[in-house]
Parts: C-alpha cells; structure tokens; sequence
C-alpha cells in the first residue's frame, strides 16, 4: 500500500496522462498560490486538483487535527460547496469513480437539509442506492474514468467506496464546517 504521500503524487501524476478531466476535475496548476485564493487562512489547504470553475479540492490542516488526519475539502469556484468532503485521501479517491457532479451534489444536499430540513430531503434520500448506480453507470463510457477506475485497483489498491453519500455524511459530520471557518 502506497504512503498518503505517495498516494497524492501518484494521483496527481496520473491525472497529467488523462486525455480528457474526471468529471469537473482537471490537473493542478503548478502555480496554485492557496493563500492568494483565500488568504492568510491558505496556507492550511494543501491542494490535490483543481476544478473548471476555479476550486479546488484540498488538504485541509483543520485546527487540532493531526497533519497526518488531514480531511478532503471541496472549495467550490462557484461558492457552494465549501464542505469537507473525504476523511482521508482514500476515501476521496473511492468516491471519486461516482463523479464530480455527485460529490458535490451530496455535499449541497447536507447543507441545505441543514439548513432547512423541512424543505429538503436528507442526502441519502436524495440520493438513494438506484441514483447512486445510475450515477457510477454514466462514468462508464467516460475514457477518463475507465482509466481512473483500473488506476484506483491496480496503483492504488483501493476499492470503489460501497455507499459514496455514508463517506461524504460521516467526513462532513466529523469536522467543522470549513465554509464558517473560513468566514465565507
């Protein structure tokens, strides 16, 4: 099994031989300035891979966390999701397969049952196990993500994660909300 460290450069290298993004993902810009985009508060996000609409998915040394803990943040360019998607690397990369639109999906539909749960269903009744199929079905034609997927068995040695909206819920349960911590 590949170190957190070697799992991250192994992604980040094997995005740069990928034709085409996965989903809303293309490879990190090597002049990503973290504290540029959100100031001083930056240089606690280490990023793994930019978005199309100018996020990032990120390390987030969230105060108190051992560096070695550090959870997956979704900091979307558009303002919404700003949420701690993943507790670790590879929960990040098992949910990937599913797309981007998903993760970010789920992410908006915990905040805004959050927020308003008499108006919006919880995530996992939005997304339920026939969404969630249907979801991981249409990245199978997708070059891309065939290429993810053999990746993620073969270098990474991980297996798809069996319920992508659990892993989302529980990192976005077990940290503080990044959006508040970062006053946006």
């Amino acid at each position: 099994m590949l170190s957190a460290t070697q799992l991250l450069l192994a992604f980040q290298q094997f995005c740069q031989t990928l034709p085409t993004p996965l989903g809303s993902l293309e490879p990190l810009d090597d002049t990503v300035d973290m504290q540029e985009a959100l100031g001083a508060k930056g240089a606690l996000f280490e990023p793994i891979a930019q978005e199309k609409t100018g996020g990032f998915v990120a390390f987030w040394q969230e105060p108190g966390i051992a560096s070695s803990n550090r959870p997956i943040v979704w900091l979307s360019g558009d303002g919404a999701p700003i949420a701690t998607c993943a507790n670790s690397l590879e929960d990040f990369l098992s949910v990937l397969p599913y797309g981007t639109g998903l993760i970010c999906g789920v992410l908006n539909a915990i905040e805004n049952h959050r927020d308003s749960p008499t108006l919006f269903r919880a995530p996992a009744e939005v997304y339920p196990p026939a969404v969630i199929a249907e979801k991981l079905a249409s990245t199978a034609d997708s070059p891309a993500f065939i290429a993810y997927k053999e990746w993620l068995a073969k270098v990474a040695d991980l297996p798809l994660a069996q319920d992508p909206v659990v892993v989302i819920t529980q990192a976005f349960a077990s940290h503080q909300d990044v959006a508040v911590w970062l006053d946006v």
